[in-house]
C-alpha cells in the first residue's frame, strides 16, 4: 500500500468513489467534492491524504480548519477507510501522517464525528484519545406524508407582527446584490446562537469571503432559501434548503432567527414554506440535523413529523500545546 497527497488533478473522481463506498448514504460527486475544496478561506489550513493499493484509493484523511470556529492550532479530522480494507492499521497510519501536516502549528486540538450506529468508528476514536463533546440528532421527513393544514393558524402569527415571507431569488430581483449584505448580517447573528461543543467560540466570517462561499456553492440555491422580512427591511429569519447533486431529498442548512424577532413563530412558519417547496418540486426526504440541546428546534421538527436517525457524535482531543490565540 502506498500514502500519498491527494493530487486534485487527477483524484477527484476516485475521492468520490471512495466516499460513496464509506458512506452511501450521503453520496457526492466530483463536482461538489471540488466545489467544498474551492469554498474554503484561503487562511484556513487544510491537508487530505490518500491511501492506494494496486492503483485504487482505499483510504483518505483530511485535517483542516473551520471558518465557523477558527482558530490557528485547532483542527477538525476526517478518516474513511473502504470497508474491504479495514482492521489493517490503515486508519492508525493516516492518523499520525495527519498529525504530522499540522505539527509545526503546535495544536492545542483535534475535532472528529462519527455516527452513533458506527462501532468501528466509535472504537477507533476512542482508542487513540477523543472524548465525546456534543451529540446532534439527524433528522428525517417523509415530505408526502406531511399535512400542513393544523398549521394554518400559526402560520399567520409573523404575519401579523407585519413580517412579510418570502424566498431569496425574489428578495434578489427586488433588491441586487443588497439582499445579500442584509442575508449576511442575519446570518453572522443567527450562526453566534447555533450550539457548539464546551469552549468552542463562533468566529464570523467577513462578507467578502462570505460572498465569495456562496459563489463557489453549486448546492447555493435563492429559490430555496426562505426570509422574513421585517417591517423595516430588516432580514428577521431564515430556513435554509440545499439540493444534492445526487440522492433523492433535500437537505436543510441554517434555520435561525435574530434574537429581537424571536417566539413570534418565524422559524415554524419559515420550515412550513420550506416543506411546501419540497411538495411542489416532488422531492419526497428533508433532512435536518440539530443539537440534541436544541430544544426549540427539535420542537418544530418533531410537531411536523421528523423522524430522528442514529445521532452524529462530535469527539475532541485536547492536547499539551500553549495556545497562541485565535
Amino acid at each position: 500500500m502506498t500514502l500519498r497527497d491527494f493530487n486534485p488533478e487527477q483524484d477527484y473522481e476516485k475521492l468520490a468513489a471512495l466516499h460513496n463506498a464509506v458512506w452511501p448514504d450521503y453520496p457526492v460527486t466530483v463536482e461538489e467534492l471540488q466545489s467544498s475544496d474551492a469554498q474554503r478561506e484561503a487562511k484556513l489550513r487544510h491537508h487530505r491524504l490518500l491511501v492506494e493499493k494496486d492503483g485504487h484509493v482505499v483510504a483518505q484523511g483530511r485535517i483542516g480548519q473551520s471558518s465557523w470556529t477558527y482558530h490557528p492550532q485547532k483542527f477538525y479530522m476526517g478518516v474513511d477507510v473502504h470497508p474491504d480494507f479495514r482492521q489493517r492499521g490503515i486508519g492508525k497510519l493516516l492518523l499520525a501522517a495527519l498529525e504530522e501536516k499540522v505539527a509545526d502549528t503546535n495544536p492545542i486540538q483535534y475535532g472528529a464525528d462519527t455516527r452513533e450506529d458506527k462501532p468501528e468508528s466509535l472504537g477507533f476514536l476512542a482508542k487513540h484519545g477523543f472524548v465525546e463533546c456534543m451529540r446532534a440528532w439527524e433528522s428525517r421527513l417523509n415530505v408526502a406524508s406531511v399535512d400542513l393544514a393544523p398549521f394554518a393558524e400559526a402560520r399567520q402569527k409573523p404575519l401579523a407582527h407585519g413580517l412579510r415571507l418570502v424566498d431569496l431569488a425574489t428578495l434578489l430581483e427586488e433588491e441586487g446584490e443588497d439582499a445579500y449584505v442584509k442575508l449576511h448580517d442575519m446570518e453572522m447573528e443567527c450562526d453566534a446562537d447555533v450550539p457548539l461543543p464546551e469552549g468552542e467560540k463562533h468566529t464570523p466570517m467577513t462578507y467578502d469571503a462570505w460572498r465569495e462561499m456562496i459563489r463557489k456553492s453549486v448546492r447555493f440555491t435563492p429559490e430555496c432559501q426562505f426570509i422574513a422580512v421585517a417591517p423595516d427591511g430588516q432580514y428577521a429569519g431564515i430556513s435554509m434548503l440545499f439540493p444534492p447533486k445526487i440522492g433523492d431529498y433535500l437537505s436543510t442548512g441554517l434555520t435561525g432567527v435574530r434574537r429581537a424577532y424571536r417566539r413570534k413563530g418565524i422559524a415554524l412558519a419559515l420550515k412550513c414554506m420550506a416543506v411546501e417547496y419540497a411538495k411542489a418540486k416532488g422531492v419526497p426526504e428533508i433532512r435536518t440535523d440539530n443539537a440534541q440541546s436544541n430544544r426549540a428546534m427539535l420542537s418544530i421538527n418533531e410537531a411536523l413529523g421528523f423522524e430522528k436517525q442514529p445521532a452524529w457524535i462530535m469527539y475532541e482531543k485536547r492536547l499539551g500545546g500553549e495556545s497562541s490565540g485565535g
